[in-house]
């Protein structure tokens, strides 16, 4: 199948699964950081993004958004939402530098289907929701953060978050904690597991600064 017609099965709305049955996909890996959205609209302009395995039948603009240029995932745009199109594993990996990777789309209210998103190979999650100041909500029940090394001001500027459940975030390997929930004003909770630990050396310089709490809970 060529890339075009690749192309024409998505802009169809078609899901992946029905072009391939049976056949078993590996999981496409997204471009660095904030690489994976190229559209012409600013993404300062984005109101809202969705991780899913279909793509819309009509939209304004697609391009590649995979790491290796391969066409394993597109990224669509329709006004002004973003979609991150996979190819029907129901997987997404995330880059192993996904810095910045929402950050600054402070126009976003929400971020749907984030249960897709396969973090386990990250390192760097330095600002990855960097000013998302509309989002309400986050879905981080799925994120695999054993090898996060970086998470220097990962929820900075949040200011619309209430709770976050980090039930599942292991920082066994993080050394920079910097800002992380720095100016998060409206933040009430923060939920986390055994699994969260601060290492002696990790910088935590300014964590909880201008935030709602000045600790976690653990669960």
């Amino acid at each position: 199948m060529t890339e075009q017609e690749f192309r024409n099965y998505l802009a169809a709305g078609i899901v992946c699964e029905s072009l391939w049955p049976g056949v078993e996909r590996i999981p496409p890996m997204l471009a660095a950081g904030s690489g994976w959205y190229k559209g012409s609209l600013s993404k300062t302009g984005l109101t809202g993004i969705t991780l899913t395995n279909v793509a819309p039948k009509t939209y304004d603009e697609v391009w590649d958004a995979s790491a290796s240029l391969d066409g394993s995932c597109y990224g669509y745009r329709v006004g002004t939402e973003a979609y991150i199109v996979g190819n029907g594993s129901n997987t997404i990996l995330a880059n192993p530098d996904s810095h910045g990777m929402f950050g600054g789309m402070w126009q976003v209210k929400s971020i749907s289907s984030l249960s897709m998103l396969d973090t386990s190979k990250v390192t760097n999650m330095l600002e990855m929701f960097y000013m998302c100041a509309t989002v309400a909500e986050l879905d981080l029940s799925n994120f695999n953060t054993s090898n996060v090394i970086n998470m220097l001001g990962m929820f900075s500027s949040c200011s619309k978050l209430t709770s976050l459940d980090l039930d599942g975030f292991d920082t066994s390997k993080v050394t920079n904690m910097v800002k992380m929930f720095y100016y998060c004003g409206n933040l009430q909770s923060i939920f986390v597991s055994d699994k969260w630990a601060i290492n002696e050396g990790c910088d935590t310089t300014d964590m909880f600064t201008s935030c709602g709490v000045s600790s976690v809970t653990y669960v």
